[in-house]
């Protein structure tokens, strides 16, 4: 069960991520944006795999962790602050 919790928010955050894409770019360069972003992903994921697995093997299990959890805090700060920056855009553009 946990495990399909897990895949469950993973593909709720690529959709997330995609409609995101789709809000903030203009509808010519869509398809570039989500390829942009699955090339992104796909660096993102095999860094990652490489780093955790590196570090889980020679000992390191704790620090890989706290690595994939900071970085991945850090992502959700950063479309956390892209978020609100839109929004106070949209405002003064309403204004």
């Amino acid at each position: 069960m946990f495990s399909s919790q897990i895949l469950s928010a993973s593909a709720s955050r690529a959709r997330g991520t995609s409609r995101a894409a789709a809000e903030f770019l203009p509808r010519e360069l869509r398809s570039l944006g989500f390829g942009y972003l699955a090339c992104a992903n796909a660096v993102g994921d095999v860094v990652s795999s490489l780093y955790v697995g590196f570090l889980a093997e020679h000992g390191h299990q704790r620090l890989a962790f706290c690595l994939a959890a900071g970085f991945g805090a850090a992502g959700v700060a950063w479309m956390l602050a892209l978020q609100s920056r839109a929004r106070s855009h949209e405002l003064r553009a309403i204004a």
